[in-house]
């Protein structure tokens, strides 16, 4: 992408948009990534629990992406940083719903809406009818050793380590 945003930069008669949404929250919150365990109801997360992620939906960045085609004034990095939870029930994530573009720590994430964790917590519980875990697997320092460590190995193998 930085390849063509100089492109576009260097182009005159040429205005580039570029839409910057964060991760894609059904997949995030999917098996694959194991940072929801819908089955123990636990958050995983490295860091302290404090760290920003940010995502949206696919239909969200549809819309955004849509709003922004028709917009003829729009262009340069768009990024769109409302922050709005909602539970849902029948949808990849099975827990929450990132509004486009929002951000939010894994605990908050794991637990409601923006507030403390308790308050979070006792949302997500009510709303369920089960308690939340929240597990820490270690700290950033130890999560960017991992991933070069596989990488380094295998760098073709991309899912060895993406899933960190």
């Amino acid at each position: 992408m930085i390849h063509v945003k100089a492109y576009l930069d260097a182009k005159e008669s040429v205005a580039g948009v570029h839409i910057l949404i964060g991760g894609f929250m059904e997949p995030i919150f999917s098996p694959f990534f194991d940072i929801v365990d819908v089955q123990s109801n636990t958050f995983r997360y490295c860091g302290d629990g404090n760290e920003m992620m940010e995502g949206t939906t696919y239909d969200d960045a549809a819309k955004y992406t849509a709003k922004v085609v028709l917009d003829s004034t729009a262009n340069g990095v768009l990024k769109c940083k409302s922050l709005d939870f909602r539970y849902l029930s029948s949808i990849v994530t099975t827990l929450l719903h990132l509004s486009l573009g929002g951000r939010a720590t894994i605990q908050e994430i794991a637990r409601k809406l923006p507030g403390n964790c308790q308050e979070i917590a006792k949302t997500y519980e009510a709303v369920y009818g089960v308690p939340v875990k929240l597990e820490q697997r270690g700290y950033l320092d130890d999560l960017y050793r991992t991933m070069r460590d596989l990488r380094d190995r295998n760098p073709q193998d991309i899912y060895s380590y993406m899933s960190f």
